[in-house]
């Protein structure tokens, strides 16, 4: 990925717009928490959390994050954003983590987002890149702005909370688990210039294949995006993290689709067909691959088991 340009115009005006109830206490006395004035962002050590309105995208679709900023927080303190799986359980999600923020040093961000404001797959896993996420062709492959799209709300976010910490960070890092995962590997392959430097997916239900033959979502055949653009993706540390328990084939959420079953059974399964994907890409590239394929032993599907693996990962 391409590092992150200053910005700091850009993040200013994120930053303006950015917090409703901001600095809200994550437990113990509300009062302790620190108060900011309306339409600034404030985060605080310890715990806590935020109502983030996204000046640049869909600023009419706020959503929550959660936040830890552990002791000793300086501007390069690294910043590890945690993407929630199909559940949208933002706060079990952000209890996993916040031992792990606190152990490893890092700012950690939860973002949630809900189905009142980001409903299905459209929103979320997909990212509202197109207006029909699981048939571009249906628009003839035009895609959503830019600025809309889920996933570059996690970019704006990560420049306000820059801007409001004092970070001289100028990439963060990021995990997601199950439909998180999705998320994130989609962020990935779509925005290529995100100002990512780490990236850990666990245990997604189903891929979008580096496949320039496979028809979006599945692969990206009619999405405008294409294998040959993939170059810097590839060789960024990517790991594809995978319970070696998550093997179940009768889960009400995974997709079993013609499409999802061609990369296998269970997540298990299609986490190394994504990972052997990938690399193949590389090999016809003839790019290095930097890609790690990493399984935690007995962990089906589960967050909270595949987190302490995860912190270490992003922690390097």
């Amino acid at each position: 990925m391409k590092e992150r340009r200053s910005g700091a115009l850009l993040a200013a005006t994120i930053l303006a717009v950015a917090c409703g109830g901001c600095g809200e206490s994550d437990g113990g006395d509300p009062d302790s928490a620190s108060e900011a004035a309306p339409g600034t962002l404030s985060l605080h050590p310890g715990s806590g959390q935020f109502t983030f309105h996204d000046a640049l995208g869909n600023a009419d679709r706020p959503f929550t994050v959660r936040y830890h900023m552990p002791e000793g927080h300086s501007p390069e303190t690294p910043i590890v954003v945690v993407m929630h799986g199909n559940s949208r359980a933002g706060e079990r999600y952000f209890n996993d983590w916040e031992p792990h923020a606190a152990a490893h040093g890092f700012l950690l961000l939860v973002p949630v987002f809900d189905t009142d404001s980001y409903p299905g797959n459209q929103w979320y896993n997909l990212g509202n890149v197109f207006p029909d996420a699981d048939a571009p062709d249906a628009s003839g492959g035009a895609r959503n702005p830019e600025s809309t799209w889920t996933f570059t709300a996690i970019e704006h976010l990560f420049d306000a909370v820059r801007t409001a910490t004092g970070s001289t960070r100028t990439t963060f890092r990021i995990f997601g688990h199950s439909a998180g995962s999705q998320f994130v590997h989609r962020l990935l392959m779509t925005r290529s210039d995100a100002p990512i430097d780490r990236a850990v997916a666990a245990n997604a239900g189903w891929y979008t294949m580096p496949d320039d033959g496979t028809a979006w979502p599945y692969g990206l055949g009619g999405s405008g995006f294409e294998v040959a653009g993939l170059a810097a993706l590839l060789q960024l540390p990517v790991t594809v993290l995978l319970g070696d328990a998550d093997t179940i084939t009768t889960s009400s959420n995974l997709r079993r689709t013609p499409e999802a079953m061609l990369q296998g059974p269970h997540r298990f399964t299609r986490g190394h067909t994504f990972y052997t994907a990938a690399q193949s890409a590389a090999e016809s590239l003839g790019v290095p691959f930097g890609w790690a394929l990493d399984t935690v032993p007995g962990a089906g599907h589960s967050n909270a088991l595949m987190a302490p693996r995860a912190a270490e990962i992003l922690a390097r």
